[in-house]
């Protein structure tokens, strides 16, 4: 009898694991109108209805980040809450920020909702799930030789990848999404994005790339102020983000010869 019961434990442990290794790494719930385990997720929600996802074997699984993107169907700001097993990850305001919205979630969990808030009509149009682990690589861990041959396209690249983990971090806070992503993260986003319209040939000591790496050490200088906060500044996640954006910022005035 004791046997029979490590037997099925065994057995149960394997289809477990079998489910696990079976899991892709990015689950797509397809374009507009399409269906996926019988529901439709890409659809227009509006105050109070939601968008469910479970999944299909009905266990929990791990899930780094969800990946949406949503269109405000009315002039003012929607507001769509995004929910973990329960737990509220996500404030999504629609328009006024970028259309794609990425939540890092970082945790096994069996159900993910959205819901319409008051007044809000929201239509999505992408809902991705990743489930295969994440490591953040850090700014710093770069060889500092490495680093010296950096053009303002390669910070540039670096800063987009600082803002995403940024803002995956920050996707439940409501001051993020109303007061710090439009007036200090976007900006950065922005001037980050610039950089890639950059000529690799160019001269460092053009006046148009230098241009370019002032605007964005001093998006990087404005941001810094709302990275401080105490709760910030409590929260060990962050380290590494904070210390990545005060190297870079060194790295480019050293570079560029900036001076603010």
């Amino acid at each position: 009898m004791k046997l029979q019961k490590v037997l099925s434990l065994t057995a149960a442990m394997l289809i477990s694991a079998s489910a696990l290794a079976t899991m892709p790494p990015v689950i797509s719930l397809k374009k507009e109108g399409d269906q996926l385990f019988g529901h439709k997720y890409l659809r227009t929600i509006k105050t109070g209805q939601s968008i469910t996802f479970t999944f299909e074997d009905g266990r929990s699984h791990y899930v780094e980040s969800i990946l949406l993107s949503a269109i405000g169907k009315q002039s003012r700001y929607s507001f769509a809450r995004v929910y973990a097993d329960g737990r509220e990850v996500a404030l999504l305001g629609v328009p006024g920020r970028d259309p794609d919205y990425p939540v890092v979630i970082r945790e096994k969990i069996s159900k993910i909702e959205i819901v319409a808030q008051d007044s809000s009509k929201i239509k999505f149009t992408r809902f991705d799930i990743f489930t295969k682990k994440k490591v953040y690589s850090s700014y710093q861990g770069i060889p500092s030789r490495e680093r010296a041959r950096y053009s303002i396209e390669d910070w540039g690249g670096k800063i987009l990848e600082l803002v995403e983990e940024l803002q995956g971090l920050q996707g439940y806070n409501d001051y993020f999404i109303t007061k710090t992503f439009p007036l200090y993260v976007k900006p950065l986003k922005l001037a980050a994005l610039m950089t890639q319209a950059s000529d690799n040939a160019r001269d460092a000591r053009s006046l148009k790339t230098k241009d370019k790496a002032k605007l964005l050490v001093e998006k990087i200088s404005n941001l810094m102020p709302s990275l401080s906060t105490d709760e910030i500044m409590l929260d060990s996640r962050y380290n590494s983000l904070i210390l990545d954006l005060m190297t870079i910022a060194e790295d480019v005035q050293e570079k560029y010869d900036i001076e603010l």
